[in-house]
This record gives structure tokens, C-alpha cells and sequence, in this order.
């Protein structure tokens, strides 16, 4: 039998994850074509080959849930704390691992949306097994001073208790499933007998499409006493609309508005609350267009076919190290240039070379 170091796999298969190779065959080709290098970068690094069969027992060990905080320790490493940062909560389903019942799998995911890094990640059943996991997984994090944001789904008392009873602050999208909650904010803005605070409208200019994006915020307060005895924070905090507004530029085409709702423990007294709602709005959105589509993208998640918990929970977990060390080297050149860094597939072309690729990663460790 042959004994394999964890340590030097795990080093492997994240290495292998940053070149876009995920499947184990990839990465047992990976060990065999660059072991000359690995064996003189990392001591005592095995003289034998690995068979896909070891790389997917050992990303099983590396999915089990008493390693689920190893992404925490990678992101100490890069994560540089802002006094108010924006953490997104959001599933993401892995489409191609339908289980025999045809569900698809969802990991619930925890985004530091301004740092753009995965701090957290549960593999959970089916899509409103969200509810139940959000609140747990959120307890794991430092989130004091945060403001966190999610989709209506998990727009639960609950987990808006448990992220005050955290020192932080919550902007929860209101949808139906908060019937009356969501018929009351909506008739006090569609009324329009009460002075707003608005924020600044932002603009966006790409795709062919010109977005301009408006927040106007009420007090809490206007809000029933029912209602305020349910959501903790509501009665000092703001209920909110955010009104998108998009135009094709080729044709002039008009499309929306859309119009969502929130509410939110942020003080409607506080100094520019306005601006820090839409800011806090806008960047929710990092989980899905810089996190959920970079890894369906750039690490195949969305083509994951399994139907083993422990290897999904592990191989996802990689897949979101891997993820975050790209977007900090990003960030990186951001710093050293100046300009917009590259994208993923770009920088990943650059640091084809292992050495060139751990140069960067170790530029990005946080001493």
C-alpha cells in the first residue's frame, strides 16, 4: 500500500482546480505529468502515480463536515476585513447531480460580496432546505458590523433574529412568501404620500444595455405593529424599494421596470442610509455573477456528476479555494497596475507554469 501525504494531494488538487482541471482523471494526469516539479517544490512528495480512485476517496475525507472550516483558514489567509462589508447569502444548485428522484443538489453559499471571497459553503438537499441551513451557517462567521443580504427565501424571522442576535445589520428581499410583510411595503411607496430618502441613481453601460438602478427608503416604523413585533431591528430600521430600469441601446427598447422590495435593520436615521442600502443591494448580486457563474464557468460545477454527498461537499469546497486564490491574484494586479485585471480564463492562461502559479498565490497570502 502506498501512503499519501494529505497535505501534498490537497496542494495537487488545488493546484489542478487552478489550471481548470476538476474531473480526478484530470488530476491524477496532473500528478503524473508535473511530478518531476511538485517533487522538487514539496518535501517528501510522493515518488509513485495516484489513481483517480485515490483523488476521489480523498476528496471525500476533504468533504466530510468536520472539515468544512478549511475554507475558513484559507480565507484568513486572504480575506482583508472592511469596517462594513456586504455578505450575500445564496444556494446554488449543481444541475448535472440529480439524485434518482430528479432533485438537484443546492450548496447554501456565504459570500464577502466587497472582497468578492467565499467564506462558507453547506451542502444541503433541495432548494428550500435553505431555510433551515442559512441560520447554522451563518453562526460559523464573524459577521459583526456586516450588513448581510439574501433573497426572499430565507426572508425569515429567524434568521433575521439570529443575525442581530450577531452585531450585524440585514437587507432581506420581500417577495410573496412575506405576503402581508410585502403587501405593506409595497402600498407605502406605491401610495406616494410620504417623503423618501433616495439615493443617488447609478448607471451602467455594457451588454449592448444601459441600466439605471434607484433606491428609495422609508422608516420602519410606518409599518403595523404586527409586523414590527415579528422582525427584530424593523422598528428602528428601513423598509426599502429598488427600481431597475434597463434600455437596449440598438433599438431603444425599454426594458422593466423592475421593482423589488426590502426590509432592513439598518437605522433609517443613520448618516446616508440611502446610499448604503443600494450599495448593499447592488452588491448581493457578486454572489451570483462573481461567485455562482465563475464557478459554473470556470470550474464546470454546473457539469458535477455525483451523487456521493462527501465527494460533492469536498469537490465543491476546492472548487471555491481555488476560486478565491484566482480572484485575489486578480486583485493583485488591480493594485500593481492600476487597470481592470484580466479575467479568470486569462490569468489562468498566464500561470500555466506551476511556478508562475505559485509565485501568485503566495503573493496573495496575508502575512
Amino acid at each position: 500500500r502506498i501512503v499519501y501525504p494529505l497535505d501534498s494531494v490537497f496542494c495537487v488538487i488545488l493546484l489542478a482546480a487552478m489550471q481548470g482541471k476538476t474531473s480526478c482523471t484530470e488530476i491524477a494526469e496532473f500528478w503524473h505529468q508535473c511530478r518531476p516539479l511538485l517533487s522538487k517544490t514539496f518535501p517528501n512528495f510522493p515518488d509513485e502515480e495516484i489513481s483517480h480512485d485515490t483523488v476521489r476517496r480523498i476528496t471525500m475525507i476533504i468533504g466530510k463536515d468536520k472539515n468544512a472550516a478549511l475554507i475558513e483558514r484559507f480565507v484568513e489567509m486572504l480575506h482583508s476585513r472592511l469596517s462594513h462589508p456586504v455578505i450575500a447569502v445564496d444556494g446554488q444548485v449543481v444541475r448535472a447531480s440529480r439524485n434518482s428522484s430528479q432533485h438537484s443538489p443546492y450548496v447554501l453559499n456565504i459570500m464577502d460580496a466587497d472582497n468578492e471571497l467565499i467564506l462558507a459553503q453547506q451542502v444541503i438537499g433541495e432548494k428550500n432546505n435553505e431555510i433551515t441551513h442559512a441560520s447554522k451557517l451563518i453562526d460559523t462567521l464573524d459577521i459583526r458590523g456586516a450588513i448581510v443580504t439574501a433573497d426572499a427565501l430565507n426572508t425569515q424571522t429567524e434568521f433575521a433574529a439570529k443575525i442581530i442576535a450577531e452585531k450585524a445589520d440585514y437587507c432581506l428581499a420581500l417577495k410573496a412568501n412575506q405576503d402581508l410583510t410585502y403587501e405593506q411595503v409595497r402600498g407605502f411607496f406605491e401610495l406616494g404620500t410620504h417623503e423618501y430618502k433616495t439615493a443617488r441613481p447609478s448607471v451602467t453601460d455594457q451588454g449592448g444595455k444601459i441600466t439605471k438602478r434607484k433606491t428609495r427608503v422609508l422608516p420602519g416604523t410606518l409599518l403595523p405593529e404586527e409586523i414590527l413585533n415579528k422582525w427584530v431591528g424593523l422598528d428602528e430600521g428601513s423598509i426599502v424599494e429598488a427600481v431597475t430600469d434597463t434600455v437596449k441601446k440598438k433599438n431603444g427598447e425599454i426594458l422593466g421596470p423592475q421593482v423589488r422590495y426590502y426590509t432592513s435593520s439598518l437605522r433609517y436615521d443613520a448618516p446616508n442610509v440611502e446610499q448604503v442600502l443600494h450599495r448593499a443591494i447592488r452588491q448581493h448580486w457578486a454572489i451570483e455573477n462573481k461567485g455562482h457563474w465563475a464557478l459554473d464557468m470556470a470550474f464546470n460545477q454546473d457539469r458535477l456528476q455525483c451523487t456521493n454527498a462527501q465527494y460533492l461537499a469536498g469537490r465543491t469546497l476546492l472548487n471555491k479555494i481555488a476560486l478565491n486564490f484566482t480572484t485575489k491574484i486578480q486583485t493583485r494586479l488591480e493594485e500593481a497596475t492600476g487597470k481592470e485585471a484580466p479575467s479568470k480564463p486569462v490569468i489562468r492562461a498566464r500561470l500555466n507554469k506551476i511556478e508562475d502559479m505559485l509565485v501568485a498565490m503566495n503573493d496573495c497570502i496575508r502575512i
